[in-house]
């Protein structure tokens, strides 16, 4: 059974996971996106996938002279980066409304 079979079957464990992976996260995302603005990232959506989020960045202190992408889901039943995935997508629509 996958993540997204096993929240629809499961309610309260949909409700207690996401609400524990919401504080979890609350304190990692401002970390990870400080991290990533320091090494210039730049954020998109996913072309072709609707909900997917991506950051592209470069880090060669940590990982050479290799480009580095991450992408995730919005759908909180799809991925569990979806924290992740929710503060690209505010990214990208402030780059859209800046443009």
């Amino acid at each position: 059974m996958n993540r997204q079979q096993l929240l629809h079957e499961r309610p309260q464990l949909r409700a207690d996971l996401l609400s524990l992976e919401k504080k979890i996260e609350s304190e990692r995302v401002p970390r990870v996106m400080a991290y990533l603005d320091r090494c210039g990232a730049t954020f998109e959506a996913v072309p072709g996938w609707p909900g997917w989020y991506a950051a592209r960045w470069h880090d060669e202190g940590n990982f050479g002279d290799h480009a580095r992408r991450w992408a995730c889901c919005a759908d909180v039943e799809m991925d569990c980066e979806w924290p992740y995935a929710l503060a690209f997508k505010a990214r990208v629509e402030a780059q859209e409304a800046e443009q």
